[in-house]
């Protein structure tokens, strides 16, 4: 992408969501767990009980992981996808959660009511 912006758009002015969006989460992740990388594998979706998914799109972004994830939704696995926007995976998931944009760190740090 890099060489096409310099190449055919004549800028070197080439920006991605990776620096503000990705940096601060693979820092995290690191500092966490040791890897900014994704912890887990698709093989360990068998051994779950449940699946929670976080403002993200993996059946549109992560096509092989949301086949695998929108399957076992599909197979009756309790699925929760928070998001304000109905994905696909949403439309099969057991739980809906559709926050108003910028309230999901609200959400995740409220405390449960029982």
């Amino acid at each position: 992408m890099q060489k096409f912006i310099r190449a055919v758009i004549g800028t070197n002015n080439i920006d991605s969501c990776a620096r503000v969006c990705h940096s601060p989460t693979a820092l995290g992740m690191q500092r966490t767990f040791g890897t900014g990388a994704a912890t887990n594998s698709i093989i360990d979706l068998k051994f779950t009980d449940c699946i929670m998914v976080i403002g993200a799109n993996p059946t549109s972004g992560h096509p092989v992981t949301g086949a695998k994830l929108k399957q076992h939704a599909i197979g009756g696995k309790t699925t929760i996808v928070i998001d304000p926007r109905r994905t696909e995976l949403a439309k099969y998931a057991t739980y809906h959660l559709q926050l108003r944009p910028g309230t999901n760190v609200a959400m995740l740090n409220s405390k449960p009511i029982y």
